[in-house]
C-alpha cells in the first residue's frame, strides 16, 4: 500500500496473535511500530496537485505490551519543507 520501513523494524500483527486482544481500527491487524525492542518507522509518498486540499488520517493506539507509555513522531512534508511536525503520546 506505498508504505516504506524507514528506521529498524516494524511487526504486523494480528488480534490473538500471542494473546494480544486489543481491538484493531478497522481490521484485524495493526503495525507494531515496536519490532523486537527496537523503535521502528514508516513513511508513505504520493503524488499531489498544487492548489488542492487533502485529508490524511492514520489511527495511533499504544503498545498493549510494553510497559511504558508510547510516542509516535508524525511529519507531513512536500519534499522541500515541512509542513506539519508532531508528536503523538498516551
Amino acid at each position: 500500500f506505498g508504505w516504506t520501513v524507514t528506521v529498524n523494524g516494524v511487526d504486523i500483527v494480528e488480534n490473538g496473535l500471542f494473546g494480544m486482544s486489543a481491538t484493531m481500527y478497522q481490521a484485524s491487524q495493526g503495525l507494531d511500530l515496536i519490532a523486537l525492542g527496537s523503535t521502528g518507522g514508516v513513511q508513505q509518498t504520493f503524488t499531489t496537485v498544487p492548489g488542492l486540499t487533502y485529508f490524511l488520517t492514520f489511527a495511533y493506539a499504544d503498545n498493549p505490551f510494553n510497559a511504558q507509555p508510547g510516542a509516535a513522531s508524525v511529519v507531513v512534508d512536500d519534499g522541500f519543507s515541512t509542513l506539519l511536525s508532531d508528536n503523538i503520546a498516551h
